[in-house]
């Protein structure tokens, strides 16, 4: 009808919050299980942060707490509890020495290609860049080294411990300094981050390796004992590196051996699948069991093979003792390796098989540039999982050696639940958040190297 006026479409509020939640419906849904999974995950790193800063100590009616700062993390890395942690420190054989410069070089020359990869910087420039980040951080460490004490002595960490400490303190404020001000500055700035962060790594890799050639491989004293004892943490780090190295050769070894035409490879695939089944305690009961030189079922071959009587107890030895655990954590957990490298094999593309087939190429060969290119991103992956579960290890060595002998066998998990039992409650988280930043350190620098190792493997 002529002069009729239309009303207008319905636009309000409640409208358009209804459009919102139809929009992100998805989200919605999904918000209550991920905000559970948040709490959840960070509720234990806020309280095991509070207790490392505290001391706790148990009082009538309840906990006395008292906030202490760092001086919990200032007990293991330079106080009185250094040589549980670090370890003592002893002097170095020729092998040690050699192994040292070794790896020293290999890591010089990492930094060498990352920097010409990621940077246009002359030689001379990056020389300057090197030495100003080597001063900064023997300054900030001298100031740590003078700081801290033991009883009036420094703590032995030497120059290199110095620049380790140092440069990782220098770099942790300037990324905090940078996130502040970095936003607020005009234009586009440079940022240094990945190559610093690179060169702290670096260092603090060689600070881990000064450390091992000075308490695992030591000159003797008088009495024939070795000088160096290595602590918690070079422990962990020798049932992390070599456990899983060995677990993934291994694993390696017998998947490319099953995936051939091997009579019965149906029966050995379900029977090297019956360790990942065993229970930690029960593996390392056994283990137990099948090392003991006077009663145990291997007693025969022992004495027969071996020339060990019933009074040879292999738990003793510190070196007998790690690879003791060390092997009975290998026997668990290369099923699991083994399982997914099988899948990633039969999963393999055909066309190239035969095609490399066709050509004449050597198993060598096929194995280099096809097999390995095709396998490695499941590798990483896998490897990854291994390293931060074998960083967990705990149970092996408290059932079989309860650390020993002394800490020999003393990962610092066991460490934390050590100091846990004796009361201890802000040490034992301060050792838990020490073994989050070796997991974390570790974990980032393989999967910083395993990427480029991929890409060049597979081009």
């Amino acid at each position: 009808m002529a002069g009729t006026k239309t009303s207008p479409p319905m636009d309000t509020n409640l409208q358009r919050w209804q459009d919102w939640g139809d929009r992100h419906a998805s989200q919605l849904f999904l918000m209550p299980a991920v905000l559970l999974v948040l709490v959840m995950s960070i509720f234990p790193l806020i309280a095991s942060l509070y207790l490392a800063l505290t001391r706790v100590k148990i009082a009538q009616g309840g906990f006395d707490i008292t906030f202490i700062g760092l001086a919990n993390f200032n007990k293991l890395i330079f106080g009185r509890e250094q040589r549980h942690t670090i370890g003592k420190i002893g002097e170095p054989t020729l092998f040690g020495w050699i192994l040292f410069i070794a790896i020293a070089i290999l890591l010089i020359w990492s930094i060498k290609r990352l920097v010409l990869r990621r940077t246009t910087l002359t030689v001379t420039h990056g020389a300057i860049a090197a030495a100003i980040f080597v001063l900064i951080g023997l300054g900030v460490g001298h100031f740590l080294f003078g700081y801290y004490t033991i009883e009036g002595e420094p703590p032995e960490m030497g120059y290199l411990g110095m620049l380790a400490w140092g440069s990782f303190c220098t770099f942790v404020a300037l990324r905090i300094l940078w996130l502040a001000i970095g936003p607020l500055l005009p234009g586009e700035w440079p940022s240094a981050g990945p190559i610093l962060g690179r060169l702290v790594a670096i260092t603090i890799a060689l600070y881990l390796m000064w450390i091992t050639v000075h308490t695992f491989t030591t000159l003797p004293n008088e009495e024939g004992n070795p000088t160096g004892i290595p602590g918690t943490l070079l422990i962990t780090l020798y049932f992390v590196i070599f456990g899983v190295s060995l677990q993934y050769i291994l694993g390696l070894g017998l998947a490319l051996l099953l995936t051939g035409d091997l009579f019965g490879k149906r029966f050995f695939r379900v029977v090297f699948l019956l360790p990942m089944m065993i229970t930690p305690v029960g593996v390392a009961y056994m283990f137990r069991m099948v090392s003991n030189t006077s009663i145990g079922p291997l007693t025969p071959l022992f004495r027969t093979v071996f020339g060990v009587g019933g009074d040879y107890s292999w738990a003793a030895q510190a070196h007998s003792a790690r690879i003791g655990v060390m092997l009975a954590d290998i026997w668990q957990w290369t099923p699991f390796i083994f399982i997914v490298l099988i899948a990633a094999l039969e999963g393999m593309a055909q066309d190239q098989r035969e095609a490399a087939l066709v050509d004449g190429a050597t198993n060598w060969q096929f194995f280099r540039y096809i097999t390995l290119p095709q396998i490695l991103p499941v590798s990483t992956t896998i490897i990854l999982i291994r390293l931060i579960e074998a960083f967990k290890i705990v149970d092996l060595p408290f059932v079989m050696t309860r650390g020993g002998p002394g800490t020999a066998t003393e990962p610092m998990t066991l460490h934390a639940y050590q100091a846990f039992k004796a009361s201890d409650f802000g040490g034992s988280a301060a050792v838990a958040y020490l073994l989050l930043f070796l997991v974390t350190y570790i974990g980032l620098n393989f999967i910083n190297n395993a990427r480029p190792l991929a890409e060049e493997l597979s081009s």
